[in-house]
């Protein structure tokens, strides 16, 4: 029993008791004084309110020692210039780096994180802690030679689903085999006007895509939704990274054809980019994602979850709850998630109970301090 339960973003249960099985589930939520004698068996956590803890939707967790704060961002191709350079230097190795990721997202709260990976066909040892892991393979593929190897990735025990990099650095014949085989597919999507440039052939972006496929960048199309409809990517079960470069017009596309959209707000300000029109285009709040240390300061939900409120505070502290918790545990079809109620898994991050009458109240505190009033994560296997 802790002092108040955030069931979800809209319900504050103060002097509640969860019971717990030995799997791990919620099998009761129940207010204390209908406990009767059964209240002697509770473990009082006098001074905490507790909430599901959150899903990261957009996550790469190699890099993790990437120099980034050193790096030019007022160029995004200068900033892959760097990165790569990085990479071919002495450095963590990809599983070094990936447990390094999930330790961090594990102790700032986060429950299960949706990860891309593109430098290892080996899976990734998590020795069952948290956060949960979906790992998808990430393609990087210019050249069309590669498709047909590429694709087979998908069918690797390693790899849970497919990511494509971005619609300048895949080719249109293996894009359109990818979405058209009908799974989930995700893709950083609409993320800089470099990006637009590159689908032109132009700029500094579209030339070193050309150095590293071999190929003269041939393509011309108007924006990368032009693209994404063109290889059969505009339906549901995708989902488009960042999107944060695209007009109300482009948006309202995505929402139309179904494909669901993940923001990064550290990334975000990492490159101190402009306000997304997310908002201003009628959309509910992306999912939240954190991208990598090569591109932000630190792998944190809560610190996301702040930093979305002040970039878009056009949007409650409820609805940016509500797109870190129970609206990616439904897409992602992981119903155990999300929420602490009956059924779901006993996975409760812990902040200091600062006597919030309310789910708004509260949420608003956390929105403004979260990291400073959070404990940590009380998980129960």
């Amino acid at each position: 029993m802790p002092a108040a339960v955030l069931k979800n973003a809209h319900q504050l249960l103060r002097n509640w008791a969860l019971g717990v099985d030995e799997s791990g589930t919620i099998v009761e939520i129940i207010p204390v004084d209908e406990l009767g004698a059964a209240v002697a068996q509770l473990k009082e956590y006098p001074d905490e309110i507790w909430s599901a803890a959150p899903i990261m939707m957009h996550a790469h967790l190699e890099s993790y020692d990437a120099p980034s704060e050193s790096w030019q961002r007022s160029s995004f191709a200068e900033w892959v210039t760097a990165l790569l350079s990085w990479r071919s230097q002495e450095r963590l190795n990809f599983h070094q780096s990936a447990r390094a990721s999930l330790k961090e997202l594990a102790e700032n709260g986060c429950a299960l994180v949706l990860a891309q990976s593109s430098e290892s066909e080996e899976a990734i040892a998590t020795d069952g802690n948290l956060p949960a892991l979906i790992n998808w393979c990430e393609i990087f593929a210019p050249d069309e030679s590669e498709a047909s190897t590429l694709f087979e990735l998908n069918k690797t025990k390693a790899h849970d689903g497919i990511s494509l990099h971005a619609p300048f650095s895949v080719s249109v014949k293996l894009a359109t085999k990818l979405f058209s085989a009908g799974g989930p597919v995700s893709l950083h999507l609409g993320e800089h006007t470099d990006e637009r440039e590159a689908l032109k052939g132009r700029g500094q972006l579209a030339e070193m895509i050309a150095k590293l496929s071999g190929q003269s960048p041939a393509q011309d199309w108007d924006s990368p939704i032009s693209w994404l409809k063109e290889v059969g990517g505009l339906r549901r079960g995708v989902l488009a990274v960042h999107c944060g470069d695209l007009d109300r017009g482009e948006l309202q596309t995505l929402e139309m054809n179904g494909v669901a959209i993940a923001w990064c707000p550290g990334t975000h300000e990492y490159f101190s980019r402009s306000t997304p029109n997310f908002f201003h285009a009628g959309l509910l709040p992306p999912f939240i994602g954190c991208d990598s240390r090569a591109s932000n300061n630190c792998l944190d939900p809560i610190r996301e979850f702040e930093l979305a409120n002040t970039i878009l505070p056009d949007y409650s502290p409820e609805e940016w709850w509500d797109a870190l918790t129970v609206r990616p545990a439904e897409w992602l079809a992981r119903p155990e998630f999300g929420q602490l109620s009956v059924g779901k898994k006993m996975c409760a991050l812990r902040f200091e109970d600062t006597s919030p009458t309310s789910a708004s109240q509260f949420l608003s505190q956390v929105a403004r301090n979260g990291r400073q009033l959070r404990r940590g994560v009380l998980a129960l296997a």
